[in-house]
């Protein structure tokens, strides 16, 4: 028999079940955010010492984010980082939030690609001012030294771009857990 002191909507609710599975998930999400975390602060820093100025010279578009905006854009990161991270430390405790509320940890993770891919382009930029303007020849890359440039290169588009695409498919699998968890 239902209590008379709760209304009626509090009896029919099942407790939510949390899924070990959909924990871990989050909590790597949780771990990565805080990596992506880590980087918005050193990339605060870098703005306040103004280290990012060189990079402004490869485009437009670069000019403005290094240059002309950076503190600003330096704070949006930091605060859509925070934000997200205490959100998904939130969402370990009721999984169904996290999957109800997934586009703007999607748009997180996307505009964080984003930065790490403008950051890509601006390392090749400035790697192919300094060669002269030749990274992009195919002689420039049929010398000695192509092969340990090439590698180097391979391993800096790794280390920037593996932690925001691991986020969005972290963000994918936990709330596919989560979802696959609420059916059954």
């Amino acid at each position: 028999m239902p209590s008379p002191f709760e209304p009626s909507s509090a009896v029919s609710l099942k407790p939510a079940t949390t899924s070990l599975a959909a924990s871990a998930l989050l909590l790597l999400l949780a771990a990565i955010t805080a990596y992506l975390l880590w980087g918005d602060v050193n990339y605060l820093l870098a703005t306040q010492k103004g280290t990012l100025t060189k990079a402004g010279s490869v485009s437009l578009l670069h000019h403005l984010y290094l240059s002309v905006i950076p503190f600003e854009i330096a704070c949006f990161r930091l605060a859509t980082s925070a934000v997200t991270l205490a959100f998904i430390i939130f969402s370990v405790r009721n999984h169904q939030v996290f999957s109800t509320h997934t586009l703007p940890v999607y748009l997180y993770g996307i505009t964080q690609l984003t930065f790490y891919i403008l950051a890509m382009t601006a390392i090749l930029g400035i790697l192919n001012q300094v060669s002269g303007n030749r990274l992009f020849d195919a002689a420039y890359w049929s010398g000695p030294t192509a092969t340990s440039l090439a590698k180097s290169i391979l391993v800096i588009l790794a280390m920037h771009l593996t932690p925001p695409i691991a986020f969005l498919a972290t963000c994918h699998a936990a709330k596919a857990r989560i979802i696959k968890q609420a059916k059954t």
